[in-house]
Order: C-alpha cells, then structure tokens, then sequence
C-alpha cells in the first residue's frame, strides 16, 4: 500500500524500544494497495535513521531529518522530492551546530527553515537553528545550557515567535515551555523560559506544542502528575500554565506525540499506552479528543494491537476532514500502521499496514503528512532496504479543492461555477450545504457545476466526493439572497 521514495540506511538503538511494544497479532491482514521500492541509499552520506514526520515545503519537496548518521554520524537535514530525489541540506557535526534531531521542521512565510536538536553544543544539551533555503545558509539561533533546557524536540511558530519544550533540563531538571523571538528589524533575537515543569504538573514534555484558534497553545507531557502516565496541558504565550488533563492508564498513558487542533476547534491527540486494556497488559493505545478546556475528554480509539499498537504521531487532518496517524507497533505483522479515523471515531481504518520486507519498511516512529497530490508521505525509524527506514507514500489520491471560481452568485441565476484542484476525475458529487449541484463536466484538475436553484443563501464550503474519499472547500462559497 505504501510506495517507497527513498531508504536511509543506518542502526540505532530506538528500534528495540518500537520493538517491545510488540505483542502477537490475531485479526487476518489488512488489505493492501500495491507498493513498489523507488531506490535505496548506502552510502554513508546519505543514510540516516529518520524519526520526524516530513513537513511540506513550500517548493512541494518534502523536507525532515535523520536521527543519526550524516557525513558525521550525528544527524542530517534533508529535502526529498515526490519523486524521490532526495537532498543532504546539512549534517550535524556535534559541535556548536547541535546533534541527533528527533523532531521535524517547520517554515515561515519567507520559505525560511527552523529546526532543533536533542544534543550538541558546549553543554550537550542541544540547539535550535534556521536554515535559508535561498541561500543554503546554516544558522544556530540558540544553545541550550542545561540550566535553559536540554533536549528540545519540536517547535511551533507563531507569528514572530518560536515555541518550544525540552524534556528534560530547565530549573527543576523536569523540562521546560520556551520561546525564542526571532530578529526583525527593531527588534533582537530574545530567548525566555515560559515554564519550567515541577513534576506535580507534568513532567517530560514530549512533541511540539499546538497553536490553538483561542490564542493558546496545546502541548503533552510523558510522565509525572497524579498518576505518573503524563498530562495535556494549555499555556498562554506569556507563560500562564493550566494543567487540562492527567491520565490514568483507562483513558491512556504516556502521551508522547503533541496535540493537533481540528476544524471543529477541538484537541486530538495520541497516546502510546494504555486505553480499557491497560490494567491487564499496559494497553495498546488510544486516540483520544478533549475541548480546549479540558472538559469532555472521551477516546475516539482504543488499539487492541491487531489493527497497530503504540501510536507516537502527532495527527494530521486532511483535506477530507479524516485524521490520519501512524503505530510504532502492532499490526498483522506486528511492525505498525498507517490508519484514519472520522472526528467522532465512529469510523476507523487501517490504510497500511507495514511488511517489513525489503520492499516496505517498519515501525514509523512519526505520522503522515498530506501531499499537494492528495498522497500521504511519512518515514520510518527501521526496515526498507539497509534496515534503518525509509521514507514512504501511502497512495490515497484524495480529492483537493484548490479554489473555485466565481466565488459568489444568486442561485436563480443558475450560474456554471467551476472547481480547479486535483484528483477530481473521479468525482461522484458535488454539494452545498448538503444540496446537491448539477455536475457538468470533470477533469483531473477541474469540475464544471451549475448552482442549483434550491441552494440556500448564505455562505458554505463546497463539498466534492470521488471514489477516494470526499474533501471540504477552505473557503467557503456565498450564495446572494
């Protein structure tokens, strides 16, 4: 089902704990969309041992890093393309640079890259940096001294603002909220502690933080407060700290992954143990959601290892309204899953479960991300060809709405409106607001409707379905009175 793009080749130790998580599975095999191996690297420049999900660049290229190895063994940034070409930005060296990232990057408006490193430094307790795709330049924007945080692993901007956590370090060594406002031209670069964990509230904070529509942000954290198996918590950017939930093994354990905030301005989140099984073997996992204030927390899914086990992803809403995610574990062959879900969890699906042969590759230690074609592309920390991972396509074809034209008009007046996007040739309706239009004519990248008279005035998305899945307007479609 998977369609590999390139194979890193390295070994590390994290795979023995992706390993543990694996029980025996019981239900038969998914079924699987066809897969095909692209090509594989040896040498050692261009293996590594990815772990980050891949984030969409704004040249359509796919854009992470690799845990180890590099020219120096110690990590390397890189871009692959949808193709498959794949492109060493910059290795690691240990040094003031930093060392073994473990999360992925992020851009802002410029096409200006950010990123940060476990370890490295003067005090080995990592960095964070950009990197100008323009210029190919490299520049550290903070080292970390233990005493400010060590191990910062995920960062999320905001405006002119880096956001961040680190799990371990900061002033009662229990991890640290920081920000780093970037350099404009009034103002310099400034790094400030936003919180440091006391244990009582958390301790561990584990994946990047979720900028939520109230202003806050979201984040998780893997250990501490009442019952020792992790914590959802809010902070404001001014550093005011709220502890929304604390898990207790029934409802899940040990978040490590970062929350995601829907379209319906509810937090998603994952976590890798626990859920109703969790008194009897630890539990396999579960998918859970929550409001921003804590209240009506429920689990939308709870793993029972046949269909994955262990999910460390952060989750991905795509275009078709579905969160998707991967399992570090579990599954038919035991080695993790790519699976969607609907908002509410009444549907749920694995899309992929992996081989672990040399055609695919196993336990993927980071989610997916959504293509400009509608694809799902991610990595893994182990299998492919060399064993060490691979970054991979799961071919979904969902469905895109890239904008559509005109964007107003009365519905008496039959107007013909068409849609540009992708993957649209297989398009079975069209709707607004839950009122079916008269399909004229399809393409791949367009669909031609005319507004139908019984449309009710008012502002609403545009709505397509094709065999793949159905996906949702980001604007929204007035008809006039």
């Amino acid at each position: 089902m998977s369609r590999f793009l390139s194979v890193f080749a390295a070994s590390t130790s994290l795979v023995g704990a992706c390993l543990a998580l694996s029980l025996v599975s019981v239900r038969p095999a998914q079924a699987q969309l066809p897969n095909e191996l692209l090509y594989s690297y040896a040498g050692q420049a261009t293996r590594g041992y990815a772990t980050c999900r891949l984030t969409l660049g704004p040249d359509g290229n796919f854009y992470g890093t690799t845990f180890q190895n590099g020219k120096y063994g110690d990590g390397m940034l890189f871009r692959v393309s949808p193709s498959g070409q794949l492109t060493d930005l910059h290795d690691f060296t240990n040094g003031n640079d930093g060392s073994y990232p473990e999360s992925g990057v992020l851009f802002d408006r410029e096409g200006n890259l950010y990123g940060d490193n476990t370890s490295g430094g003067p005090t080995n307790s990592g960095s964070v940096y950009k990197y100008s795709l323009a210029t190919k330049t490299f520049t550290l924007l903070h080292r970390f001294n233990f005493w400010d945080g060590c191990g910062s692993n995920g960062l999320t901007l905001v405006g002119h603002s880096l956001y961040g956590v680190t799990y371990v370090g900061g002033a009662n060594f229990y991890g640290e909220v920081y920000r780093i406002d970037l350099p404009t031209a009034t103002r310099p670069l400034k790094f400030e502690v936003l919180h440091s964990f006391s244990g009582s509230d958390g301790s561990v904070p584990w994946g990047p933080l979720a900028a939520g529509s109230d202003g806050n942000l979201y984040g998780t954290t893997s250990d501490f407060a009442s019952w020792g198996l992790g914590t959802v918590f809010k902070i404001t950017p001014a550093g005011d700290y709220t502890l929304l939930h604390a898990f207790s093994g029934p409802d899940g354990a040990y978040p490590i992954a970062g929350m995601t905030e829907g379209s319906d301005g509810l937090l998603y989140g994952t976590a890798v143990h626990g859920g109703p099984g969790y008194y009897l073997d630890g539990g396999n996992g579960a998918v859970f959601k929550m409001r921003q204030d804590g209240s009506d927390f429920h689990i939308l899914h709870a793993f029972d290892g046949s269909d994955g086990r262990g999910p460390v992803c952060v989750l991905q809403q795509a275009s078709d309204g579905l969160l998707y995610g991967t399992t570090a574990a579990g599954g038919f062959r035991e080695v993790g899953t790519v699976f969607r879900l609907n908002a509410d969890g009444s549907v749920f699906d694995v899309i992929h479960d992996f081989h672990h042969y040399v055609k695919d590759a196993d336990h993927p230690l980071a989610g997916v991300v959504e293509g400009p074609d509608g694809n799902f592309y991610g990595a893994t920390g182990s299998g492919g060809a060399y064993g060490a991972g691979a970054v991979y396509m799961v071919p979904t074809h969902l469905p895109i709405i890239t904008s559509f034209s005109p964007p107003t008009t009365r519905a008496s007046a039959g107007t013909s409106v068409i849609i540009t996007g992708v993957n649209l040739d297989s398009i079975s309706s069209v709707t607004i607001a839950g009122v079916s239009q008269s399909i004229l004519s399809v393409s791949a990248t367009t669909v031609t409707f005319q507004l139908n008279t019984a449309t009710p005035a008012g502002a609403y998305p545009i709505v397509v379905t094709t065999l793949q899945g159905s996906s949702t307007s980001a604007r929204k479609f007035t008809v006039k009175p």
